[in-house]
């Protein structure tokens, strides 16, 4: 019985492979697309291709496309590789409109005022959409002021 099971384990898929109708398949590696149609071409090692400028792909896969780069409203964070999407931010006095804050919008509460967010559910599972609303700023003691980032009262330093 212990034979057995190291015969199964040893039969099994390599690391960086997939078992695709009984065959192992290598994956292609961060950065590139399964070229060809065919999943796992037999008695072949997967055909792999570089992604092009503007796509990416950040795993092992047997994808046979690179994923689009976000595109960023006002600034890059980080720029789009092939084997990493780009980060996004927005502008001081702007808050991000989604949670890869691709899209950006005015922060339009007022002096004494701060910006309450709820979250919107996007068209597809990765995707949360923001609201904002105004609300009145808590009133902080005599030598401290309020921290919107830690939303607090903290003291002057």
């Amino acid at each position: 019985m212990c034979v057995l099971s190291l015969r199964t384990i040893a039969a099994g898929c390599g690391v960086r492979q997939e078992e695709i109708e009984g065959q192992c398949c290598d994956l292609c590696y961060p950065g590139t697309f399964r070229k060809t149609a065919q999943n796992c071409p037999k008695q072949q090692k997967t055909d792999c291709s570089p992604c092009k400028e503007g796509y990416f792909s950040e795993n092992y896969t047997l994808f046979d496309r690179c994923e689009e780069c976000r595109v960023c409203q006002q600034d890059y964070v980080e720029k789009c590789t092939p084997t990493t999407n780009a980060k996004c931010s927005c502008h001081s006095g702007f808050l991000c409109s989604n949670n890869v804050c691709s899209k950006c919008e005015e922060d339009k509460c007022v002096m004494g005022e701060k910006p309450k967010r709820t979250d919107i559910a996007g068209g597809d599972k990765l995707s949360i959409r923001y609201s904002y609303t105004c609300e009145p700023k808590p009133s902080c003691p005599y030598n401290t002021y309020f921290d919107v980032k830690e939303d607090l009262c903290s003291k002057w330093k």
